[in-house]
């Protein structure tokens, strides 16, 4: 029996909280970069975000990238020239309560994993914390366990870490779309993922090894 990681809706808003309308398209990415794994970086992404914003210089003045967590030095050097034409914002690290908040005013969850030289078997816990936010997910991911489970869910967009022209793509697909709709996960799609079920799942798999 396989039992997946989940999210206990009891941290979360009982109602998503509606994304605030004040003229943005706002791209939210909770969580630490290299300081959760050093193979991780937001490099290739900014430099999409750059790639889009040169070619499409009229989306500058509306999009917003929002990063909240702790970056190193470097990783914030790369965001600089962003940063300073008000295209990224960095809040720091903040409580998981606050990073939760930034994700219900999101328009758009960020998730960047790195590349592997295998198909990545693991899914982050945020992936699905990203999920019960019911918000559409631009996924820099690998070939693996969590591009399946989001182009399964067809919870949002997923391009390689590396590949900065798709980034580019990728945000002016999510820009232009009519409605983000078709990448918002119906909850009950999302029940088998609550920590009670998972929960309960555990305790049946104990209760067979216990039979036999």
């Amino acid at each position: 029996m396989l039992i997946p990681n989940g999210f206990d809706p009891e941290d979360l808003p009982e109602q998503t909280t509606p994304t605030v309308h004040d003229g943005r398209f706002r791209v939210v990415y909770t969580g630490s970069f290299s300081h959760s794994h050093i193979s991780r970086s937001p490099t290739c992404f900014f430099e999409g975000v750059k790639q889009f914003v040169n070619r499409q210089t009229h989306w500058a003045q509306i999009l917003e990238i929002v990063i909240v967590g702790s970056l190193s030095v470097e990783e914030r050097r790369c965001a600089t020239e962003l940063v300073q034409a008000g295209i990224v914002k960095l809040v720091g690290s903040v409580s998981r309560r606050e990073a939760i908040a930034w994700q219900q005013r999101a328009d758009v969850l960020l998730l960047v994993d790195h590349i592997r030289e295998v198909p990545a078997s693991n899914i982050p816990g945020k992936c699905y914390e990203y999920l019960a936010s019911h918000k559409p997910i631009f996924a820099l991911v690998p070939e693996g366990a969590t591009r399946r489970l989001i182009e399964a869910l067809k919870a949002g967009i997923c391009v390689f870490p590396d590949d900065v022209d798709a980034i580019d793509k990728g945000l002016e697909r999510l820009l232009t779309a009519q409605s983000l709709d078709a990448w918002r996960v119906p909850g009950d799609h999302l029940l088998r993922f609550h920590h009670r079920t998972i929960s309960a799942q555990l305790a049946q798999c104990f209760d067979e090894i216990i039979k036999t």
